[in-house]
């Protein structure tokens, strides 16, 4: 009996190990990939730059979607991956765990573009594009939004 206690322990502790050095090896990463210029010359991820910080030179608020709903949300997070950890701790893999967080992360930084306190856009830009809603255009850069899991 004390053979198979110790073997067991064992084979806890080296599937734990394994665990944990795949989660420390991965990162969720969520943003906007750099892409090609547009027609424009700015890519989507130079635009969501311009927005996030914001560009006093050029009059544009900072508008916060990825930084401010990762502080937001942060207990969410961890309370995400601390369940997730419990629940699968000695299955083969984190990654399906990775995964499905930087889904929910992803879902809430999409949602932050219709659920936001934005300084509303300027009376040029309400003439030109027809709306006073910032960030929503023509979708472009909301829809360039991803949350990937990758090797660090």
């Amino acid at each position: 009996i004390m053979n198979i206690t110790i073997t067991t322990i064992q084979n806890n502790v080296s599937a734990l190990t394994k665990y944990l050095t795949e989660l420390a090896r991965n990162e969720v990463a969520v943003g906007v990939p750099e892409t090609a210029p547009d027609k424009d010359g700015a890519s989507q991820a130079y635009i969501a730059a311009i927005h996030e910080f914001g560009s006093p030179r050029n009059n544009i608020p900072k508008r916060s979607f990825l930084a401010s709903t990762l502080n937001e949300n942060l207990g969410k997070y961890a309370n995400i991956l601390t369940n997730e950890i419990n629940n699968t701790v000695l299955k083969s893999s984190i990654i399906p765990s990775l995964k499905k967080l930087a889904i929910v992360v992803q879902n809430d930084v999409l949602s932050k573009f219709t659920n936001n306190s934005w300084q509303a856009n300027a009376p040029s830009t309400v003439k030109q594009k027809g709306s006073s809603a910032p960030l929503i255009d023509t979708g472009e850069l909301r829809q360039s939004i991803r949350g990937i899991v990758r090797n660090k």
